[in-house]
């Protein structure tokens, strides 16, 4: 959830729907394994959330 809150803070501008939405997408990415997951992979998580929202929200 930290990942996806970080990354979304910094590459959102400082948005703070972003950063809410970034927290949540990290939290249900990594719900499933989260025994299973390493912090770098969440920030690689954040960092794929905040890229395909980006590409999305641009179409």
């Amino acid at each position: 959830m930290v990942g996806g809150a970080l990354v979304a803070f910094v590459t959102g501008k400082y948005d703070p729907g972003f950063v809410r939405r970034g927290a949540l997408a990290g939290l249900v990415a990594v719900c499933a394994k989260s025994d299973l997951m390493h912090p770098q992979g969440a920030l690689i998580t954040g960092r794929l959330f905040v890229t395909m929202f980006t590409l999305t929200q641009n179409r």
